[in-house]
């Protein structure tokens, strides 16, 4: 298994390293709340939410000099109270997955004084508590000169001379949110996934892209100076654009001037094993 945090400013603390050694961790607990209407024998749950999650971590810190192991504690401090007072959340990787997360609390024991070794305990809260793991496909330009697509009957003229469909697969057992970068030069840019479409109502230069986060539910243009300018009011409103990708196959069309790429979030209460 693989355990670390990185920081806002990603530094690493290794759980798994000679200096930090993961004894225990509740990484893979989980709980939903819910909401319910009682009957006179049981009743009909209404709706189930999730407190921001709590996970706490105890492991060894050692190291092979008195000096390595002071550093190392000093290390384990500082990243972690950096992203506190910078209110900068860092992330908790389990195998690949992470947990955007602050470390709130910290203790030692087993230690004594001129021994380079003790005991350490961390806890971890989550604002959001679901593990993300996050899955990324890119589409290239394309050359649909005389290729000729299939798609809904909604649009038989807008789009006829757009190129045959993509697949894009969600791996995840339920919709997803997800990211799609578009990058430039395009206007209009329109990006259909399974006949919903995606468009804003702009012009991308050269260098420049589009992000449309339907997590976040932004929308921004980053400018070829790194500038970003928020096009949230640029969106076309025929359908709702952050509107998740559905899971298993999704047929992705577009007119194939522009290059783009997704980025799938796959959420969970635990991590894989």
């Amino acid at each position: 298994m693989d355990i670390y945090y990185q920081s806002a400013s990603n530094r690493i603390i290794d759980f798994k390293s000679a200096t930090y050694r993961l004894q225990t961790a509740d990484v893979f607990d989980y709980e939903w709340d819910f909401e319910s209407v009682q009957s006179i024998y049981g009743g009909t749950i209404t709706r189930f939410t999730k407190k921001m999650a709590k996970k706490d971590l105890r492991f060894t810190v050692k190291a092979p000099t008195k000096q390595g192991y002071y550093d190392a504690l000093n290390d384990l401090f500082e990243i972690t109270e950096k992203d506190i007072v910078e209110n900068t959340p860092g992330r908790l990787y389990v195998n690949g997955y992470y947990l955007t997360c602050y470390v709130v609390a910290g203790s030692k024991s087993e230690w004594e004084s001129g021994a380079p070794i003790c005991d350490a305990e961390i806890q971890v809260v989550s604002p959001y508590p679901f593990f993300i793991g996050e899955i990324n496909q890119e589409y290239g330009i394309q050359d649909i000169s005389g290729v000729y697509g299939q798609f809904p009957m909604k649009y038989p003229t807008r789009y006829a001379s757009w190129s045959t469909n993509q697949t894009l697969i969600n791996p995840h057992f339920s919709n997803s949110p997800f990211k799609l970068v578009i990058h430039g030069e395009c206007t209009n840019p329109t990006v259909l996934i399974n006949g919903i479409m995606y468009k804003v109502n702009t012009t991308v230069g050269v260098n420049e892209y589009i992000t449309i986060d339907t997590k976040a539910k932004t929308i921004y243009l980053t400018r070829v100076d790194g500038t970003k300018v928020n096009i949230y009011n640029l969106r076309d409103r025929e359908f709702y654009i952050f509107t998740p990708i559905s899971a298993g196959e999704n047929t992705v069309s577009w007119d194939g001037s522009f290059a783009m790429e997704f980025t799938i979030y796959e959420e969970r209460s635990e991590p894989r094993w």
